[in-house]
């Protein structure tokens, strides 16, 4: 990965980000490698970008008799939820948000913020 793709990834994220009740974000690749993150500091990346890749390929193991691409998980805790989602591409968007947060705009904003994140894998 160049420069101008971190760059550009980096300044989708930080799009992102500007969403209140975001809490960390990460592109993860579907080995769990940790491509870019902006997560808290209490956040071990490559564990955090690992748990997500597992998931995403149970879930998808899980659903295949369903005969279907795997869209998106959320995962709810107590005080936060996590939206992970995968493309086509084999790359993962997790974000973490607070727990009352308008999740239809969340997932808007990250289905377009993932795809951008595709295009400018692509080159």
């Amino acid at each position: 990965m160049d420069s101008l793709q971190i760059e550009g990834i980096n300044k989708e994220l930080a799009k992102f980000e500007t969403v209140r009740g975001i809490l960390g974000l990460a592109v993860v690749d579907e080995n769990g490698l940790t491509i870019l993150s902006h997560l808290p500091r209490s956040f071990d990346e490559r564990k955090f970008g690992a748990i997500a890749a597992t998931i995403v390929g149970a879930m998808e193991t899980a659903t295949f008799p369903f005969n279907e691409n795997l869209m998106n998980l959320m995962i709810e805790f107590k005080d936060s939820q996590i939206i992970i989602m995968s493309s086509k591409t084999n790359i993962v968007l997790v974000v973490l948000m607070e727990i009352e947060i308008d999740l239809g705009f969340m997932l808007l904003q990250a289905e377009e913020i993932l795809n951008n994140i595709t295009n400018i894998l692509k080159g």
